[in-house]
């Protein structure tokens, strides 16, 4: 009887373990350990920047502004073409070439490969050629 026992509780333990979305042990799926939290939270608040040409500039004297840029280089072609897919929709910082910051948006431009459309709040100082570099 002991070991018709131990069997129903096993069973119910993994009943019970398959709606909290555990595994039998009574580890959650979504659980994690601090190793892997302290990893994971590094990584992602890592900043990784990426250098883009400007090809065309849209801006008003007062206001928003925007830049069509991609790829610096042909060596980061298909890279840029990768974080943009990634990034799509994201907000970055762009650090132009006399050091000042500005925050925007980029966006894929779906229709060309490689190419993203920088929205920001504020009317920016670049021209078309410039290197610009995105976080």
């Amino acid at each position: 009887m002991g070991v018709a026992m131990g069997g129903a509780r096993e069973a119910q333990a993994r009943q019970g373990a398959a709606v909290n979305n555990a595994d039998p042990s009574g580890r959650s799926h979504q659980e994690m350990n601090r190793r892997e939290f302290f990893l994971t939270w590094i990584f992602q608040n890592r900043s990784t920047s990426t250098e883009v040409e400007v090809m065309e500039v849209f801006a008003a004297s007062d206001g928003p502004s925007a830049f069509l840029v991609h790829h610096a280089s042909e060596a980061a072609r298909t890279a840029f073409g990768e974080w943009l897919r990634a990034n799509d929709g994201a907000r970055i910082v762009c650090r132009l070439h006399n050091g000042t910051t500005l925050d925007g948006v980029i966006f894929r431009v779906k229709m060309c490969f490689g190419r993203g459309l920088v929205l920001t709040r504020a009317a920016v100082a670049v021209r078309p050629k410039d290197i610009v570099s995105i976080n």
